[in-house]
């Protein structure tokens, strides 16, 4: 009997990872899971039914708790640039195209900086390890926490509306002080020169993506006023679709070791 539990708890937990690994799992898996957990919950100390039992507890399904409005509201209120500015060990910040920054990577040893930071998209790539995300991304993997903690943390850094889950007060204030820095404002003021530098040369090659460009950096300037006189960013949450975000959770392999 052992055996066989063996064989179906092996089989289901194959079949949840894969398919987390290609298509991603749905708010359906999170109950099909539930439900085998509860179904064979006589046999916990299955190793299967651990790995089983430790997707759920990763907190990849958070339908619960945020909703994408709330998440994308948080994403238009907050910039990658301050949480890897403060990270970084590297004197040297390049600028390259209009407004993105060159940092070495905090992922992988290199001596040439190959993590770009895209101001206007709020997304980094490193051209090195293939790293890339956004602002939340970076925050989790970083500081190796949680979604859901990278999500309370970054909205209250920008003093948006609290999640109610408890965030690090060190790092809060951490990123805080990187988005009042000199070394910040110096990054803007640099992007800022060189966009329109290149307008004044060639307005019809620029034009399009100055507006774009000179729009986000305001985002910064307005993000900077409102961290220092502690009050909310200008951005109001927008009306979205109420379909919970992160019901499709992307898992790896390291579920099936």
């Amino acid at each position: 009997m052992t055996k066989k539990i063996d064989e179906i708890l092996q089989l289901t937990i194959e079949e949840f990872v894969i398919k987390g690994c290609t298509e991603g799992l749905k708010t359906r898996d999170y109950f099909k899971i539930k439900n085998t957990l509860l179904k064979y919950e006589e046999y916990e100390d299955n190793q299967y039914y651990k790995k089983l039992k430790r997707i759920v507890n990763d907190n990849y399904f958070l339908q619960d708790l945020f909703d994408e409005e709330y998440i994308y509201y948080v994403m238009l209120n907050s910039s990658l640039l301050p949480f890897v500015l403060v990270n970084n060990t590297h004197d040297e910040i390049k600028l390259y195209s209009n407004d993105s920054f060159m940092f070495l990577c905090q992922f992988h040893t290199e001596k040439t900086p190959s993590l770009g930071v895209t101001n206007h998209v709020n997304l980094m790539y490193c051209f090195g390890c293939g790293y890339g995300g956004n602002v939340f991304d970076y925050v989790k993997d970083y500081e190796n926490i949680s979604f859901k903690e990278a999500l309370s943390l970054v909205a209250e850094v920008y003093n948006l509306e609290k999640t109610g889950i408890k965030v690090n007060k060190d790092l809060v204030d951490k990123y805080k002080r990187s988005i009042m820095s000199d070394k910040y404002l110096e990054l803007i003021e640099q992007g800022m020169k060189r966009i329109i530098d290149r307008s004044k040369k060639d307005i019809n090659k620029y034009g399009y993506d100055a507006y774009r460009v000179i729009e986000a950096y305001n985002k910064n300037l307005n993000q900077i006023y409102a961290v220092m006189n502690n009050i909310t960013p200008g951005i109001p949450p927008v009306s979205y679709p109420k379909e919970k975000i992160y019901t499709k959770a992307h898992l790896d392999t390291s579920y099936l070791e």
